[in-house]
């Protein structure tokens, strides 16, 4: 599960840093390998809800692998400041996440 969830960040902080930084032109192509990664990742999710296993497609390897790529490319020409805003936005995120699915399970069990 940890997996998972190392590549849900590595999909956000690149979501995150694409959307920070309005004086950097456009990359499409790291967009588009967010959206491919994030599809791969939603259909790895829901076959596990259905089978209760972990398991990926040979396209959906690829788009994980094309991410992998393309985050590493990324971080590597951008700032080490907009890395350390973006990590800081995505922990404050996932803060407000965890609170949000706390405050759920309460209101469901009551």
């Amino acid at each position: 599960m940890s997996q998972f969830d190392d590549l849900a960040d590595t999909i956000d902080m690149l979501r995150i840093g694409l959307a920070s930084c309005s004086y950097q032109k456009p990359d499409p192509s790291s967009e588009v390998a967010c959206e491919a990664a994030y599809i791969a990742l939603m259909n790895v999710r829901q076959r596990y809800l259905e089978k209760g296993k972990f398991g990926a497609t040979g396209e959906e390897l690829k788009a994980i692998q094309l991410l992998a790529d393309v985050s590493l490319d990324y971080w590597n020409r951008r700032s080490g400041a907009l890395f350390a805003f973006s990590c800081e936005q995505l922990r404050a995120i996932r803060q407000d996440q965890s609170k949000q699915f706390k405050e759920e399970q309460e209101r469901n069990a009551a």
